[in-house]
């Protein structure tokens, strides 16, 4: 249960230093990435912290939606990006238009990122940390992956034919993930895998941590234990909150997970919930 996104951060305050994220959806768009990175961006900028946003001009729901170039919210300075609009019609549209957002918005991190910035790379398009790592290595910044899905494993899972696109595009991405400064995401577990994928096993905590599930649909939520349990997550440490109104209580965990990074100097550190037995009581 963590939600690890400013861990490249090292003892630093996150008022000192720019941080600059990239995703393809940004406000007033309101898909799901969109919405938790418009949320944790508004915030750290109500913060003091210096906030840009490198994202695409389209909206998730209209392909063909022409948002501002640029433009200031709550004090988040946002970069849109001109893309192919192919949308979400078919793979072969997607895939250029993942590839043209990869061109345009690595240019533009070119122009802002600067040594010392903080990068912080989703993935939506999935392997964007790939060129932003190689930017960012380039400009003397730092590379954090907030990874929201775990490619192409999840592709694969869903029964997609990649071939020797999963092998090379598995390559790259654990590349851009041993470079990192730290890989975070919206559950331990996807956290686990990551650093599975990028630095090895050896590096990961031992002892208890949990890892809470939300939404609307049983088929889904089976599915998705069924995934966590191939990634070695025990049943045990599973902890349903519900349905997914209650995923914004999860977002509400960053709030509490920068303090402990500030007191303890990381962000490799398990959460556990212990539960009162009636023995205890």
């Amino acid at each position: 249960m963590s939600y690890c996104i400013l861990c490249g951060i090292n003892k630093v305050s996150a008022a000192r230093v720019k941080l600059i994220f990239l995703n393809r959806y940004f406000h007033p768009d309101i898909s799901a990435t969109s919405q938790m990175l418009t949320s944790l961006a508004l915030h750290l900028a109500s913060r003091g912290s210096e906030v840009h946003v490198i994202t695409s001009r389209q909206r998730y729901d209209d392909a063909q939606a022409d948002l501002p170039a640029s433009e200031s919210v709550g004090g988040v300075h946002i970069h849109r990006v001109r893309t192919s609009r192919f949308g979400r019609q078919g793979l072969a549209g997607r895939a250029i238009d993942y590839a043209s957002f990869y061109l345009s918005s690595c240019v533009r991190l070119v122009s802002i990122a600067k040594r010392g910035d903080v990068v912080i790379a989703k993935t939506d398009p999935p392997l964007i940390s790939v060129p932003a790592g190689l930017v960012a290595r380039l400009r003397g910044a730092r590379l954090v992956n907030w990874l929201q899905d775990v490619f192409p494993e999840v592709a694969a899972r869903m029964g997609m034919r990649l071939g020797l696109i999963a092998g090379a595009s598995r390559a790259a991405r654990d590349a851009s993930l041993r470079r990192a400064a730290m890989d975070g995401g919206r559950g331990e577990r996807v956290q686990t895998r990551g650093r599975e994928a990028g630095r090895g096993a050896r590096e990961l905590l031992p002892g208890h941590h949990t890892m809470c599930l939300r939404g609307d649909h049983g088929d889904a939520e089976a599915q998705a234990r069924l995934l966590l349990g191939e990634f070695g997550w025990p049943e045990s440490s599973l902890l349903d909150l519900g349905d997914i109104t209650n995923a914004r209580g999860m977002e509400m965990y960053l709030a509490l997970w920068v303090r402990l990074y500030g007191a303890t100097g990381t962000g490799i550190f398990n959460v556990g919930v212990a539960v009162q037995t009636p023995d205890e009581s």
